[in-house]
């Protein structure tokens, strides 16, 4: 597979940034939209534009010198699989990112809930320079791996890949912490359900301060009632509200979505839960004991007293370049292993 200098790599990102910012909207974007949406249907068109919008930060040309800026060249290319996941739109494409900075050759396993948009992304970058990325159904001969899927499939890639350099990501969660000081909470409704819910920065659990007014909350969530319309999550919702119903669990009703009071941190789809909280030492000490099991914590003007990483209310899905899954720095590695 061909080399290519970072130079390159930088050049074919930043194209590729221009060309979503000039074509979103326009052909052959909106035929992927529907291609892919064939192969996945809870792939709203929607949602896949705002997954690539969310990219353009990443694709500036400042951005990304500054970032590779960071560490040192790898000047030995490696073979590197990336096993990626399907729950949202384009979910493995940081990976493929990273991997194109650090002089790897990559071949890519798509999930089969998402076999068009990463590809077209990546022959959109190769219409001038062909990259080293090669997707493929089964990998082999590589150097090191990183594989995305659920906490069953991890399991199998654990032992799979025990004998190579490897991240192996399993289901997280995220949760938001509010506070009785917070008087804006704008976005928390874009944390909980952008892209329905279907991602680990997804915010499936609300801390909410005791005697805290949920009607204001439900105010917020109105902005998503379209979801109600699309027929896959209007099932869910059906189907839970039943189920509450029939073993009497406590809801709340918001015409499109349950609140349940329940600490756990994953929710089915169209269900969220939530729990009150009197005191600080609560809400650290259960961030403390799930830290494995947490992507990202949502938070306002909550006071922690213990070194926490929060990102700010409406920021969930839009992660930041260097903002890497489970706090693994992939960059790093990709240049030491």
């Amino acid at each position: 597979m061909n080399t290519m200098k970072k130079e390159e790599i930088i050049e074919r990102l930043s194209f590729l940034g221009e060309d979503i910012r000039e074509n979103i909207d326009k052909e052959p974007y909106l035929s992927m939209y529907i291609k892919a949406q064939q192969g996945n249907a809870w792939f709203l068109k929607e949602n896949i534009q705002y997954s690539l919008k969310q990219f353009l930060p990443w694709l500036e040309k400042k951005e990304l010198h500054d970032f590779v800026a960071k560490y040192e060249e790898n000047k030995k290319q490696k073979n590197l699989a990336i096993i990626c996941a399907g729950n949202i739109p384009a979910v493995g494409f940081h990976d493929i990112l990273c991997g194109l900075l650090s002089n790897c050759s990559l071949q890519v396993k798509l999930s089969s809930n998402d076999k068009v948009i990463i590809p077209f992304l990546i022959n959109r970058m190769s219409e001038k320079t062909e990259l080293p990325v090669r997707f493929v159904d089964k990998i082999k001969d590589f150097d090191l791996v990183i594989a995305t899927g659920s906490n069953n499939s991890s399991l199998y890639f654990e032992s799979y890949f025990k004998k190579y350099p490897h991240i192996i990501r399993k289901s997280r969660a995220s949760i938001a912490v509010i506070d009785k000081k917070d008087d804006d909470i704008s976005g928390i409704e874009d944390d909980v359900f952008m892209y329905m819910g279907l991602g680990c920065r997804n915010v499936s659990l609300l801390f909410l301060p005791l005697g805290f007014d949920i009607e204001w909350l439900k105010n917020r969530f109105k902005k998503y009632s379209f979801l109600i319309d699309f027929h896959k999550y209007k099932n869910n919702y059906d189907y839970y509200h039943a189920v509450f119903q029939m073993n009497n669990i406590n809801m709340l009703d918001g015409g499109f979505y349950l609140l349940q009071n329940s600490k756990e941190l994953h929710c089915p789809i169209s269900v969220v839960n939530y729990c009150f909280y009197e005191n600080k030492k609560e809400v650290e000490d259960f961030i403390v004991e799930k830290h494995d099991e947490l992507q990202c914590i949502v938070a306002g003007r909550f006071d922690f007293s213990r070194e926490i990483k929060t990102i700010p209310f409406g920021k969930a899905q839009s992660p930041e370049i260097d903002d890497y899954a489970d706090n693994i720095d992939t960059i790093s590695f990709l240049k030491n292993s």
